[in-house]
């Protein structure tokens, strides 16, 4: 079922010096389909599939905020929030 809740995501962006990366968390409104977002509320540190909705619909939307490569953004972590 598709549906939208609100998130902290946790990510890694390429840093300022060649090689290196900067992490952040930004709580977002997120659109994803429960069977493919329930493994990874349920079962923490699951390596997040880069092609699901959810992942492509957070990646978008952070190329459009910080203005870089769908590619150079990494998606480390999604937490629910109440």
């Amino acid at each position: 079922m598709l549906t939208s809740g609100k998130f902290l995501v946790s990510f890694e962006v390429p840093g300022p010096l060649p090689g290196t990366t900067e992490g952040f968390c930004e709580e977002m409104n997120v659109v994803y389909r429960t069977e493919e977002l329930n493994t990874y509320l349920r079962y923490p540190k699951q390596q997040i599939n880069p092609w699901h909705k959810h992942s492509t619909y957070i990646r978008l939307k952070l190329r459009d905020i910080l203005q870089i490569p769908l590619t150079d953004i990494t998606i480390i972590d999604i937490i629910s929030l109440p």
